[in-house]
């Protein structure tokens, strides 16, 4: 039983790194895009390094958007439940106000982190969609800590 714990957060990072790739032929294919050119696209999958040619693709689902979503939610929830603890009728009953505090705090906190972590899954996975698409100097690309900045 604890093994299977510890292998579900595993399980669920490497699934939301990983984009979807739909060929035409109905196959579907998980794997972190690494790179493309014109005529294909190299991605990490589960069996090593695959290159798939552009032609047999139908669609490219990128990780991350569902971490966004559930950031923005945690963040609204945040401030909802802070706007709900700020009212007269529950700052009379509520016994320890700070206790009160921690859940939006906490909230927008968590949401925040997993949007950016979202937001920086998929952006870099279209990066490397886009990067043999595009003339050279067409766009910067600043890597930071983990993070890369398009402009």
């Amino acid at each position: 039983m604890f093994l299977r714990l510890f292998a579900l957060p595993i399980f669920v990072v490497r699934c939301s790194t990983a984009a979807t790739i739909t060929l035409h032929d109905k196959r579907e294919i998980n794997g972190t895009i690494t790179a493309s050119s014109k005529e294909e696209i190299r991605l990490l999958a589960i069996d090593g390094n695959t290159a798939i040619a552009r032609a047999t693709i139908k669609d490219i689902d990128h990780p991350g958007k569902i971490h966004m979503l559930l950031g923005v939610s945690l963040f609204v929830a945040g401030i909802v439940t802070f706007i709900a603890i700020d009212q007269k009728s529950c700052r009379d009953s509520c016994a320890q106000p700070a206790t009160g505090l921690a859940l939006p705090v906490l909230a927008g906190a968590a949401g925040t982190g997993i949007f950016f972590w979202g937001y920086n899954a998929w952006s870099d996975s279209r990066a490397a969609l886009s990067s043999g698409l595009q003339p050279l100097g067409s766009s910067a690309v600043a890597a930071g800590i983990g993070w890369q900045f398009h402009f």
